[in-house]
C-alpha cells in the first residue's frame, strides 16, 4: 500500500502503538468473513485507548457490513487514517 511504511515510521515517532500488518481480523460479528487487514491495531492506536482501527484497501460489502456493525474505525487509505490521526492531535490541542 503506498506511503504506509512512512505512515508507520511516523505513527512510530510520535508515540503509537505497533500495528500487527497482513493480520486476520476475525469475529467481528458472529457470522462474518474473515478479514485481511493491511494494518491492524486491536487495541487501538494507543494501548486501551480507543477503538481498534483497521486500514484495509478494499472490502466486499458483506466485510463493509462486518466492520460497520462494531466499534473498529475503519480506514481504506494510508491518506484518510493520515488525517484521522492529524484531527485526533488537534482535538487533544484543543
Amino acid at each position: 500500500m503506498p506511503g504506509l511504511a512512512q505512515l508507520l515510521t511516523d505513527l512510530r515517532r510520535q508515540g503509537f502503538a505497533e500495528p500487527e500488518l497482513d493480520s486476520e481480523v476475525t469475529n467481528l460479528v458472529p457470522g462474518s468473513p474473515v478479514l485481511v487487514a493491511t494494518a491492524f491495531w486491536p487495541q487501538g492506536l494507543q494501548e486501551e485507548v480507543g477503538d481498534p482501527v483497521v486500514l484495509v484497501p478494499e472490502t466486499t460489502p458483506d466485510e463493509q457490513a462486518a466492520l460497520e456493525a462494531t466499534d473498529y474505525r475503519m480506514f481504506h487509505s494510508v491518506d484518510a487514517l493520515r488525517r484521522y490521526v492529524g484531527n485526533m492531535h488537534a482535538d487533544q490541542a484543543a
